[in-house]
């Protein structure tokens, strides 16, 4: 079992179960149509144009998440992406599951960041930008990020809108910025969102006067 990961706004209509080696990319039947079959773990699959950036943020909140960061150490370009009449056809490494009202694709994290950049080349999505994780022109070392369990020990519980008390998870930036919530989910979207903020300020400050 995975944990299902709560889709952020930028996200459209796809959600994310995270596992440990890999994940599930989840939307309704009429989203995500599953055009063929190969043999495993090797299948066809498309999305409508439009989709693309909501895909591409699919991926990023993939990208934020700790189980990526542990198996990304070998990527590999697992999927070819063709545009056409409107459609963004996916053929690659995957196991699908459809049935007449939802649909899922289980990916390997290896593959997340050729997907991503293939989707970018062929779609309309903006940026055009890498991914923050791979653009030389973010801070890296500036920006790590520490995220930790706040112990019961401190006092700091929470609660959530159900009344139940829980022990929150933090995370820091280095340069100072701050996110705290139930679960790794807050954390990881507030990075992701303050990430691609300093990822556009650091193109801003390229750009010609």
């Amino acid at each position: 079992m995975g944990a299902c990961l709560h889709p952020t706004p930028e996200m459209g209509p796809f959600s994310v179960e995270a596992r440990r080696e890999s994940f599930y990319l989840n939307a309704a039947s009429a989203v995500l149509l599953i055009t063929a079959k190969g043999e495993e773990p090797r299948c066809q699959w498309r999305i409508a144009d439009t989709h693309a950036a909501a895909l591409v943020a699919a991926l990023d909140q993939v990208m934020a998440h700790p189980s990526f960061a542990e198996h990304d150490h070998d990527p590999e370009d697992g999927h070819q992406v063709r545009r056409r009449d409107g459609w963004l056809d996916v053929d690659g490494v995957g196991y699908p599951y459809q049935d007449p009202e939802y649909a899922a694709v289980e990916l390997e994290y290896r593959h997340v960041r050729a997907l991503r950049a293939a989707l970018l080349n062929v779609s309309d999505s903006e940026p055009k930008w890498l991914h923050w994780i791979d653009d030389p022109l973010v801070d890296r070392a500036r920006h790590r990020l520490q995220a930790h369990r706040l112990q019961a020990t401190t006092g700091q519980l929470a609660t959530d809108e159900q009344g139940s008390s829980y022990l929150p998870t933090s995370g820091t930036c280095g340069c100072g910025d701050k996110w705290a919530g139930k679960g790794w989910d807050p954390v990881a979207y507030g990075y992701a969102q303050h990430m691609l903020g300093v990822q556009r300020q650091a193109h801003d400050e390229l750009a010609p006067a």
